[in-house]
Protein backbone atom coordinates (compact mmCIF):
# COMPACT_ATOMS: atom_id res chain seq x y z
CA UNK A 1 0.00 0.00 0.00
CA UNK A 2 1.36 3.76 -0.90
CA UNK A 3 1.99 6.12 2.01
CA UNK A 4 -0.53 8.20 1.10
CA UNK A 5 -3.34 5.48 1.18
CA UNK A 6 -2.32 4.27 4.92
CA UNK A 7 -2.25 7.73 5.98
CA UNK A 8 -5.38 8.25 4.96
CA UNK A 9 -7.07 4.97 6.71
CA UNK A 10 -4.83 6.24 10.06
CA UNK A 11 -6.49 9.39 9.90
CA UNK A 12 -9.84 7.34 9.67
CA UNK A 13 -9.04 5.11 12.71
CA UNK A 14 -7.55 8.02 15.07
CA UNK A 15 -11.09 9.77 15.25
CA UNK A 16 -12.63 6.59 16.57
CA UNK A 17 -13.11 7.76 20.27
CA UNK A 18 -13.16 6.03 23.88
CA UNK A 19 -10.53 3.67 23.42
CA UNK A 20 -9.71 1.85 26.11
CA UNK A 21 -6.41 2.35 28.29
CA UNK A 22 -3.81 -0.62 28.16
CA UNK A 23 -2.32 -1.35 31.56
CA UNK A 24 0.00 -4.25 31.28
CA UNK A 25 -2.78 -6.94 31.95
CA UNK A 26 -4.84 -9.10 29.92
CA UNK A 27 -7.97 -7.18 30.41
CA UNK A 28 -8.34 -4.87 27.82
CA UNK A 29 -11.25 -3.47 25.26
CA UNK A 30 -10.04 -2.08 22.59
CA UNK A 31 -12.23 -0.48 19.96
CA UNK A 32 -13.12 -2.73 17.23
CA UNK A 33 -12.19 -1.19 13.69
CA UNK A 34 -12.53 -2.76 10.53
CA UNK A 35 -8.62 -3.46 9.38
CA UNK A 36 -8.02 -6.61 7.91
CA UNK A 37 -4.88 -8.37 9.28
CA UNK A 38 -3.50 -8.99 6.35
CA UNK A 39 -3.21 -5.48 5.38
CA UNK A 40 -0.89 -4.97 8.62
CA UNK A 41 0.88 -8.05 8.18
CA UNK A 42 1.60 -6.94 4.35
CA UNK A 43 2.32 -2.89 5.74
CA UNK A 44 4.54 -4.52 8.45
CA UNK A 45 6.77 -7.16 6.67
CA UNK A 46 7.28 -4.01 3.95
CA UNK A 47 8.46 -1.47 6.31
CA UNK A 48 10.90 -3.97 8.20
CA UNK A 49 12.00 -5.18 4.60
CA UNK A 50 13.09 -1.36 3.89
CA UNK A 51 14.51 -1.14 7.68
CA UNK A 52 16.80 -4.39 6.62
CA UNK A 53 17.49 -2.65 3.28
CA UNK A 54 18.62 0.55 5.31
CA UNK A 55 20.67 -1.63 7.82
CA UNK A 56 22.91 -4.03 7.12
CA UNK A 57 25.37 -4.34 9.52
CA UNK A 58 23.86 -3.44 13.10
CA UNK A 59 25.82 -3.23 16.45
CA UNK A 60 23.94 -2.32 19.67
CA UNK A 61 25.56 -1.50 23.25
CA UNK A 62 22.95 -1.94 26.10
CA UNK A 63 22.32 -2.33 29.62
CA UNK A 64 20.34 -4.37 31.35
CA UNK A 65 19.38 -4.04 35.08
CA UNK A 66 17.97 -7.41 36.73
CA UNK A 67 15.30 -6.60 38.98
CA UNK A 68 15.58 -9.40 41.58
CA UNK A 69 19.22 -8.97 42.40
CA UNK A 70 19.86 -4.98 41.60
CA UNK A 71 22.83 -6.52 39.25
CA UNK A 72 23.94 -4.78 36.21
CA UNK A 73 24.64 -6.58 32.53
CA UNK A 74 26.80 -5.31 29.97
CA UNK A 75 25.71 -6.28 26.88
CA UNK A 76 26.47 -6.28 22.82
CA UNK A 77 24.51 -7.59 20.41
CA UNK A 78 25.07 -7.73 16.53
CA UNK A 79 23.16 -8.37 13.77
CA UNK A 80 24.02 -9.15 10.74
CA UNK A 81 21.00 -10.36 7.60
CA UNK A 82 18.89 -12.68 9.96
CA UNK A 83 22.29 -14.11 12.41
CA UNK A 84 23.16 -12.11 15.71
CA UNK A 85 24.72 -12.65 18.44
CA UNK A 86 24.12 -11.47 22.32
CA UNK A 87 26.66 -11.57 24.92
CA UNK A 88 26.04 -10.55 28.43
CA UNK A 89 28.65 -9.89 30.65
CA UNK A 90 28.40 -9.52 34.54
CA UNK A 91 30.54 -7.35 36.83
CA UNK A 92 32.44 -10.34 37.55
CA UNK A 93 33.74 -10.17 33.76
CA UNK A 94 32.06 -13.56 32.95
CA UNK A 95 30.37 -13.61 29.50
CA UNK A 96 27.01 -15.40 28.57
CA UNK A 97 26.68 -15.64 24.62
CA UNK A 98 23.07 -16.05 22.96
CA UNK A 99 23.83 -17.11 19.02
CA UNK A 100 21.95 -17.58 15.55
CA UNK A 101 24.09 -18.66 12.65
CA UNK A 102 21.39 -18.46 10.54
CA UNK A 103 20.12 -21.95 10.76
CA UNK A 104 20.72 -23.33 15.11
CA UNK A 105 20.32 -21.35 18.04
CA UNK A 106 22.86 -21.63 20.42
CA UNK A 107 24.23 -20.99 24.11
CA UNK A 108 28.02 -20.48 24.95
CA UNK A 109 28.74 -20.45 28.48
CA UNK A 110 31.70 -18.56 29.76
CA UNK A 111 33.49 -21.68 30.10
CA UNK A 112 33.08 -22.19 26.12
CA UNK A 113 30.66 -24.88 26.60
CA UNK A 114 28.43 -25.07 24.15
CA UNK A 115 24.52 -26.22 23.29
CA UNK A 116 21.71 -26.09 20.88
CA UNK A 117 18.37 -24.08 22.18
CA UNK A 118 15.03 -23.30 20.85
CA UNK A 119 13.81 -19.84 20.20
CA UNK A 120 11.50 -19.88 23.61
CA UNK A 121 14.77 -19.87 25.57
CA UNK A 122 17.52 -17.99 23.67
CA UNK A 123 16.60 -13.78 23.46
CA UNK A 124 15.99 -12.60 20.47
CA UNK A 125 16.70 -9.57 18.76
CA UNK A 126 13.76 -7.17 19.04
CA UNK A 127 14.19 -6.14 15.26
CA UNK A 128 12.80 -8.45 13.03
CA UNK A 129 9.14 -7.48 13.98
CA UNK A 130 7.50 -8.19 11.39
CA UNK A 131 8.05 -12.20 11.42
CA UNK A 132 5.89 -11.69 15.04
CA UNK A 133 2.57 -11.36 13.21
CA UNK A 134 1.22 -15.14 12.20
CA UNK A 135 -1.36 -15.21 10.02
CA UNK A 136 -3.15 -16.81 12.87
CA UNK A 137 -3.37 -13.54 14.40
CA UNK A 138 -6.43 -11.83 14.97
CA UNK A 139 -7.57 -8.16 15.04
CA UNK A 140 -9.00 -7.56 17.79
CA UNK A 141 -9.57 -3.64 17.90
CA UNK A 142 -7.44 -0.56 18.13
CA UNK A 143 -6.74 0.67 22.48
CA UNK A 144 -4.06 3.28 23.68
CA UNK A 145 -0.72 2.25 25.93
CA UNK A 146 1.46 4.87 27.08
CA UNK A 147 -0.22 7.70 24.73
CA UNK A 148 0.33 5.89 21.29
CA UNK A 149 -2.55 4.49 19.68
CA UNK A 150 -2.03 0.42 19.45
CA UNK A 151 -3.61 -2.64 16.80
CA UNK A 152 -4.20 -5.30 19.34
CA UNK A 153 -3.42 -8.66 17.94
CA UNK A 154 -3.82 -11.68 19.63
CA UNK A 155 -3.23 -15.20 18.11
CA UNK A 156 -5.28 -18.53 19.07
CA UNK A 157 -3.36 -20.90 17.47
CA UNK A 158 -0.05 -20.47 18.67
CA UNK A 159 2.80 -22.70 17.67
CA UNK A 160 6.27 -23.27 19.34
CA UNK A 161 8.09 -19.96 19.52
CA UNK A 162 5.01 -17.23 18.34
CA UNK A 163 3.97 -14.83 20.06
CA UNK A 164 0.68 -14.94 22.23
CA UNK A 165 -0.37 -11.29 21.85
CA UNK A 166 0.95 -8.04 19.82
CA UNK A 167 0.19 -4.51 20.12
CA UNK A 168 1.60 -2.55 17.36
CA UNK A 169 1.89 0.92 17.14
CA UNK A 170 -0.77 2.32 14.56
CA UNK A 171 0.93 4.81 13.22
CA UNK A 172 4.86 3.47 12.99
CA UNK A 173 3.66 -0.42 12.77
CA UNK A 174 6.23 -1.46 15.32
CA UNK A 175 5.89 -3.52 18.29
CA UNK A 176 5.08 -1.80 21.73
CA UNK A 177 4.53 -4.64 23.90
CA UNK A 178 4.24 -8.54 23.00
CA UNK A 179 3.41 -11.48 25.38
CA UNK A 180 4.11 -15.17 24.78
CA UNK A 181 3.03 -18.06 27.07
CA UNK A 182 4.60 -20.87 27.99
CA UNK A 183 3.64 -24.14 30.14
CA UNK A 184 5.16 -22.43 32.85
CA UNK A 185 5.04 -18.34 32.95
CA UNK A 186 3.45 -15.55 30.53
CA UNK A 187 5.94 -13.27 29.68
CA UNK A 188 5.40 -9.94 28.49
CA UNK A 189 8.08 -7.04 26.74
CA UNK A 190 7.79 -4.42 26.71
CA UNK A 191 9.33 -1.46 24.45
CA UNK A 192 9.33 2.14 24.53
CA UNK A 193 11.49 4.96 23.83
CA UNK A 194 11.63 4.38 19.89
CA UNK A 195 14.52 6.37 18.27
CA UNK A 196 14.94 6.47 14.27
CA UNK A 197 18.12 6.10 13.22
CA UNK A 198 19.23 8.59 11.51
CA UNK A 199 19.16 8.64 7.82
CA UNK A 200 16.66 5.98 7.31
CA UNK A 201 13.07 5.70 6.52
CA UNK A 202 11.75 3.03 9.24
CA UNK A 203 14.87 2.35 11.67
CA UNK A 204 13.18 2.19 14.40
CA UNK A 205 15.01 1.49 17.58
CA UNK A 206 13.32 1.05 20.75
CA UNK A 207 15.91 2.16 23.34
CA UNK A 208 14.07 0.50 26.64
CA UNK A 209 12.98 -2.72 27.18
CA UNK A 210 11.27 -3.90 30.39
CA UNK A 211 10.62 -7.35 30.38
CA UNK A 212 8.01 -9.64 32.95
CA UNK A 213 7.11 -12.97 33.97
CA UNK A 214 3.29 -13.45 35.18
CA UNK A 215 2.96 -10.25 35.76
CA UNK A 216 6.48 -9.31 38.09
CA UNK A 217 8.96 -7.23 36.40
CA UNK A 218 12.48 -9.14 35.32
CA UNK A 219 14.16 -6.83 34.03
CA UNK A 220 15.20 -3.51 32.24
CA UNK A 221 17.20 -3.00 29.17
CA UNK A 222 19.13 0.18 28.20
CA UNK A 223 20.28 1.15 25.04
CA UNK A 224 23.41 2.85 25.29
CA UNK A 225 24.63 3.41 21.43
CA UNK A 226 23.61 2.44 18.36
CA UNK A 227 26.09 1.92 15.39
CA UNK A 228 24.94 0.21 12.12
CA UNK A 229 26.02 -0.07 8.05
CA UNK A 230 30.03 -1.04 10.13
CA UNK A 231 32.05 -4.25 9.29
CA UNK A 232 31.18 -6.94 11.66
CA UNK A 233 33.55 -10.01 10.84
CA UNK A 234 31.27 -13.08 9.98
CA UNK A 235 33.03 -15.17 12.12
CA UNK A 236 31.56 -13.80 14.95
CA UNK A 237 28.08 -15.45 13.91
CA UNK A 238 29.54 -19.31 13.75
CA UNK A 239 30.19 -21.36 16.64
CA UNK A 240 33.84 -22.90 16.67
CA UNK A 241 33.75 -26.85 15.98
Amino acid sequence: MKPMVWAVLLVGLLEVSGWAQCPLSQNITPQPVSVPLELLRSETTGRYESFAGEVNNLIIRQQTALAGTGQMLDETLWVQGNRYRLERADAAGRTLTYLYDGENRWIITPGGQRAKTSALETPQPYLDWSRWIAPTFEVMGLGEYRGRSAFMLNNQQVDAGQFTEVWVDAERLIPLVVRQDTALDRVVTVFTDHRLLEGTRFGYVPWTRELYANGELLETTLVQGVQFNVPIEPALFEVEP
